[in-house]
């Protein structure tokens, strides 16, 4: 496809076009063309160029910074990817002297942005003696290095079963912007951001159907029986048949050393230690129950807190919500789980069965969106 343009109709479109296409593209081609060869050797480096304005933004560049911002992400998904095969990928956000900034800066100027002052760091990142730094960002120009890195506000988790209005954003914008308050965090991975918007899941305000009014007596009953808490003791070691269970290789070591300085469970351990208190729940309290006809019929899991590697965790098991179907009964339970050494709580599941020919006790019919 080419594109024509007699003298002075150049359209500056076309020129910011080519600055994004060159600026990202090109790095996605470099990138590529070495992957299945890094992959084969299973090792790698990768550094990329980035820039400040891809980080912060400037005036009159939304194409340059378009497309430095873009390798950034894609720097970042590299070394993801790249992590089973040894391959590590860090970006670099430069300022140094040029061809090109030599046309605008004085000259003493552009020897004190020398690429002298940037290649050391290049070839740290590039060489072998780099073992764990990757999908990192570096600023670096002047003789002056420093990781970049994302720093998010505690923020406002609003209740799940109210709607949201911009009038509720709007009151408690202080909250959602507050960097100061001792609650903001740096997230450095997808699952680390996610947790604590996961934990919001289970925000529900009180007041509303959630109360569960209609519970006929015997769903009372059951909800507010004491139960015993039930301890789950383990080991590095279950952690580590755990996380090989599901697919975790002898080379991430992350997942199947106890030694690696990055060692831990896999989010999804969650839902290992609150067996025991599940499984102990009766559901007498319905019609006609009858083991062989229950069916599960979802599973929720929210991490509240970091996962220890090792310890004992307590399990509280509450009966949260029953429905009745007419021929069936639909019966949530939750189990909160508590580290036994902080107290603080690490997990919360969620599991809905539907017990078939249990129905027809007089309990609520719609559920409270739980």
């Amino acid at each position: 496809m080419f594109w024509l343009f007699t003298c002075g109709e150049l359209n500056i479109d076309y020129i910011g076009f080519l600055v994004l296409i060159c600026g990202y593209r090109g790095t996605y081609k470099c990138a590529k063309a070495v992957w299945p060869v890094f992959q084969k050797q299973k090792y790698g480096r990768i550094v990329t160029t980035a820039s400040g304005v891809g980080i912060y933004g400037n005036f009159g560049q939304a194409n340059y910074s378009t497309a430095k911002a873009a390798i950034i992400g894609l720097t970042r998904t590299l070394a993801i990817e790249g992590s089973r095969y040894g391959i590590i990928s860090n970006c670099i956000a430069p300022s140094a002297g040029t061809a090109m900034t030599a046309t605008i800066w004085p000259e003493e100027m552009v020897k004190a942005f020398s690429p002298d002052y940037v290649a050391p760091l290049v070839g740290y990142l590039a060489s072998k003696n780099n073992e764990e730094t990757t999908g990192a960002l570096f600023e670096v120009t002047g003789g002056w290095a420093a990781q970049t890195r994302w720093q998010r506000a505690g923020g406002h988790g609003f209740p799940q079963n109210q709607e949201l209005t911009p009038e509720a954003i709007i009151s408690k914008w202080k909250v959602i912007t507050n960097f100061d308050d001792g609650r903001a965090t740096y997230p450095a991975s997808t699952q680390e951001a996610i947790q604590q918007i996961v934990e919001n899941f289970s925000n529900k305000a009180s007041g509303s159907a959630s109360a569960d009014d209609e519970d006929p007596a015997v769903v009372v009953e059951a909800k507010n029986e004491k139960r015993e808490p039930v301890e789950f003791e383990y080991t590095e070691r279950d952690v580590i048949l755990y996380n090989l269970g599901i697919g975790a290789t002898e080379k991430e070591l992350q997942w199947t050393f106890e030694g690696n300085e990055n060692f831990q469970a896999l989010p999804t351990f969650g839902v290992i230690p609150q067996f025991g208190a599940s499984s102990e729940m009766s559901y007498d309290f319905v019609p006609n129950f009858n083991p062989t006809k229950l069916l599960h019929g979802e599973q929720y899991l929210a991490i509240k807190g970091p996962i220890p590697t090792s310890g004992t965790l307590v399990n509280h098991v509450r009966l949260v919500e029953v429905l009745d179907k007419g021929k069936a009964a639909a019966v949530t339970v939750a189990v909160d789980t508590i580290d036994k050494d902080t107290g603080k709580p690490v997990f919360e599941n969620q599991s809905t069965v539907f017990l078939r020919g249990s129905g027809g006790f007089g309990g609520k019919k719609k559920g409270s969106g739980m």
